[in-house]
């Protein structure tokens, strides 16, 4: 996710976005929100914690750059 983010979300491979935007990390999210047993040891909330944080990060960094990338994408028109 960092990776990424750090890139501007401008990465030469679309595929490799969508399978990761897609795939991966919808299947990670959706795995995490909804574990049907609780967490039982403070390093498994602390991995769990810090990955939830993390997305947000990315998501929050995400919507800066839209606006700045739909005007390209409308200029380019």
């Amino acid at each position: 996710m960092n990776s990424i983010a750090n890139q501007g979300f401008m990465i030469n491979d679309p595929n490799r976005i969508t399978q990761f935007l897609r795939g991966e990390l919808y299947i990670l999210l959706d795995s995490i929100l909804s574990i049907s047993q609780p967490i039982k040891s403070s390093s498994d909330l602390k991995l769990v914690s810090d990955f939830i944080e993390n997305f947000i990060s990315v998501f929050v960094k995400y919507l800066e750059i839209l606006p700045s990338t739909l005007r390209q994408v409308s200029r380019d028109i």
